[in-house]
């Protein structure tokens, strides 16, 4: 083989100090292809599932860290990124906030979910996609969220579903609104999200509390709070 650029030499020389191991569980000419399997931790093999365009943009962003390079291999076959997408959440720190976040979820999902439930979640989440002026309120917070969904739905992750904004529920005799309710479809339950414009009180976890059980209580599914 030939006509290899010295930039591109370079980063085969790069992806191998990265993955020394992995010419060892390279496809071979003529072998069967076979679907990546994501759950195997340890398969390097899956670098040569994506471009070498994605390879490259790992290789640049992750600086040898073979877990993080790997992480953003499987993130990327999982979810199907371009290359845009993959640049963006390399950028965003994706590998040290997905999975950080305050939940509920071992309280209230089984054991077997309440692992994948963490894994989808981040600390904190990145909505530098939105162009508000310094002093922003909720609303305007909301209607920019709503305005760039496409942006944030690829910030919160797989399988988010909106169903509603201003989300109606009855509590007792009185009537609350939900700022956001989502369901996953991969963890088969609601999510509820509060947004609020100031630090965390701790009236707050008491009211998305009240909001959860309301949910569980109409839908019969697990709930899940943001």
């Amino acid at each position: 083989m030939k006509s290899f650029s010295v930039t591109n030499l370079k980063y085969m020389r790069s992806f191998y100090e990265l993955f020394p191991d992995a010419m060892e569980k390279s496809p071979q000419v003529g072998d069967e292809l076979k679907s990546p399997q994501l759950g195997d931790e340890s398969d390097v093999a899956l670098v040569f599932r994506i471009p070498w365009g994605h390879n490259k943009l790992i290789i640049d962003k992750c600086k040898g860290d073979r877990d993080k390079a790997l992480f953003f291999v499987k993130e990327t076959l999982s979810n199907n990124w371009s290359r845009a997408v993959l640049m963006n959440f390399l950028d965003t720190n994706l590998y040290e906030r997905k999975g950080k976040a305050v939940t509920n979820f071992k309280l209230s999902l089984p054991a077997e979910q309440s692992d994948l439930a963490q894994q989808i979640t981040k600390d904190q989440y990145n909505f530098d996609f939105l162009t508000l002026r310094t002093d922003y309120n909720e609303k305007e917070l909301k209607d920019a969220l709503m305005d760039n969904l496409q942006d944030f739905f690829l910030e919160l992750g797989k399988g988010f579903a909106l169903l509603g904004r201003e989300y109606r529920l009855v509590v007792g005799n009185t009537e609350q609104f939900l700022d956001m309710l989502f369901y996953n479809v991969q963890l088969h339950c609601y999510v509820v999200v509060e947004i609020k414009v100031r630090e965390f009180d701790p009236g707050d976890m008491g009211q998305l509390t009240t909001y959860a059980a309301a949910v569980e209580g109409s839908r019969q599914l697990p709930v899940c709070m943001c």
